[in-house]
């Protein structure tokens, strides 16, 4: 029965994130980080908090056969916790897993846009009030 509940979730959205809390209120630092990555790749997402539903949370680990939360599933395939979402973003690998109309603003996109509103653009880690290095 739960096997089914858990794949009726992820076929109804094809990015699904299962964490502690909610996308506005995550109650731990793994799902934090997970949220704020995926809101900074700018990807429509659906989450669910497993601390609502303690059964679906434990049937959630042998369904992907992982014991550690928050998990990512794309295209109702298990991907992995936050620190493959972070180092596959790192990369942009992981956004040739994401389906495109789950992707907001194409990246490429994104940056023509920036380039031809001016004649200088500027590329920076941080903002112009806190430059960071990243060294």
């Amino acid at each position: 029965m739960f096997y089914e509940e858990i794949r009726e979730k992820l076929n109804k959205h094809p990015i699904c994130v299962f964490i502690r809390g909610t996308k506005s209120e995550p109650k731990c630092k793994s799902s934090k980080q997970m949220i704020e990555t995926l809101k900074k790749m700018e990807v429509n997402f659906k989450s669910y908090d497993i601390l609502e539903d303690i059964q679906l949370k434990e049937w959630l680990k042998f369904y992907a056969s992982w014991p550690q939360f928050p998990m990512l599933f794309i295209n109702s395939q298990f991907v992995g916790g936050t620190e493959f979402l972070v180092q596959m973003s790192d990369t942009q690998s992981l956004l040739s897993l994401i389906p495109k109309d789950c992707i907001k603003v194409n990246p490429l996109d994104k940056i023509k846009q920036t380039s031809s509103a001016s004649a200088v653009v500027l590329y920076m880690k941080g903002d112009r009030n806190t430059p960071k290095d990243g060294y």
